[in-house]
């Protein structure tokens, strides 16, 4: 994500705008995920997923249309996502045993890259490439699909939910092979700008 441009001689930001309090929201949201879930509570799950999801979209939009971007907002808004992923998956632990590791080990790395860079003061410039937005796009997807196959499947009787279920191994054998190539696909592209970035240090 790119920083965002503040204007010149500005030296207080507005914290308390709209955008950062939806942000928020989505930080503390993430975790009732993973406790809904795990008290069976499906739909609720679902439900809030959806929200903060939502809210990710609305708090970018409304920050980029009434210039509300902010240093605390470009923090927290990948933490707040980071976060959902996070609890979202470990809620779907049983079912999603490799995507979580590979995702979770994929992150830290990639932070742990962005740490180093800022220690050995390496200008590091990260922007999403366009395989880094395929991964996060069915990273997202995967998860309301599975918690919609739980709340199917408290109701056999109905066809539509038959037939998902019936499909559920294939759509998520699907979701496994494009997440887990992605994930390495987008590691490899953001080893490379580290790469790259710690040669151009030393030049």
């Amino acid at each position: 994500m790119a920083a965002p441009k503040f204007a010149e001689g500005r030296k207080y930001e507005r914290i308390a705008t709209i955008p950062n309090f939806l942000t928020v929201f989505r930080v503390f949201a993430a975790p009732f995920v993973f406790i809904f879930y795990s008290q069976q509570n499906y739909k609720l799950a679902l439900f809030l997923f959806c929200v903060a999801g939502f809210t990710d979209w609305l708090d970018g939009s409304l920050a980029r249309k009434f210039n509300l971007q902010s240093r605390l907002g470009r923090y927290i808004d990948p933490l707040a996502d980071k976060l959902l992923t996070f609890f979202s998956y470990l809620a779907l632990y049983s079912e999603v045993k490799a995507l979580f590791w590979a995702v979770f080990i994929r992150d830290i790395l990639i932070v742990s890259g962005v740490l180093i860079s800022k220690i050995m003061k390496i200008k590091l410039e990260i922007n999403p490439v366009f395989v880094s937005k395929l991964h996060t796009t069915f990273l997202s997807l995967l998860p309301p699909f599975l918690f919609v196959c739980k709340i199917l499947d408290t109701c056999k009787n109905c066809n539509v939910g038959a037939f998902l279920l019936q499909k559920q191994q294939s759509v998520v054998a699907v979701f496994y092979v494009v997440v887990l190539s992605t994930t390495l696909l987008s590691f490899f592209a953001y080893s490379k700008v580290f790469y790259k970035a710690v040669l151009a240090s030393k030049r």
